[in-house]
């Protein structure tokens, strides 16, 4: 980059993005937590959280009901940016690779999903570029976890489901490189500072 006009074009991008704005989605905006609150009071909200100027890449996150949302997002710093979804409308859209809830008579060292279900986990892992994102719910505790893999991460993925294959666990699969588009999303939006500004662009 030594043209001059190049490099001053991307200077202003980035002062562009450093700025904070109202305009933009805010996940503490009525609307969304309105959203936020009904597809919880229908299943769990799951998703990624990923840290504005955090040097790390995002992790997942999920909530059973909306005191746990709030608890979670509570936590945030400003600029940190979420996106959303419910596992009840995936589902339904048949975006789903797996959805199992573990029964009392569980044999004893038996994963939680059947083969049937890992060699269509494992045919969709094996398609360049392909993740997953996976939510576990223990429902003894109301302990909820969500993390995602590539196929690189396929024998840690299949450690996780070792833990959760007990009674009263369930597990969700789904194709997070095929429900990543914003028609199927729940909310896509930023945390909020004491403004109630969010960032327009920034280091992710």
């Amino acid at each position: 980059m030594s043209d001059p006009d190049e490099i001053e074009r991307f200077r202003e991008r980035i002062i562009e993005g450093e700025k904070w704005v109202k305009d933009r989605p805010n996940i503490l905006a009525p609307e969304y937590l309105a959203q936020i609150e009904e597809a919880l009071g229908r299943g769990v909200v799951f998703g990624l959280h990923s840290y504005y100027k955090g040097g790390r890449g995002p992790s997942g996150w999920a909530a059973l009901d909306f005191g746990q949302f709030q608890n979670s997002i509570s936590h945030s710093r400003p600029g940190d940016w979420y996106t959303l979804w419910s596992a009840e409308d995936l589902v339904k859209k048949n975006l789903v690779l797996a959805h199992v809830r573990a029964s009392s008579e569980e044999e004893s060292g038996s994963l939680i999903v059947s083969p049937e279900m890992l060699t269509e986990i494992e045919n969709y892992l094996g398609k360049v570029y392909s993740e997953l994102i996976t939510v576990y719910i223990a429902w003894e505790t109301r302990g909820v976890e969500c993390d995602f893999y590539d196929i690189d991460g396929y024998d840690e993925f299949i450690e996780r489901l070792t833990n959760y294959s007990h009674p009263k666990c369930e597990v969700y699969v789904f194709p997070l490189t095929l429900i990543d588009k914003p028609e199927y999303h729940l909310v896509n939006a930023k945390y909020p500072n004491a403004k109630g500004e969010v960032p327009k662009g920034g280091a992710y």
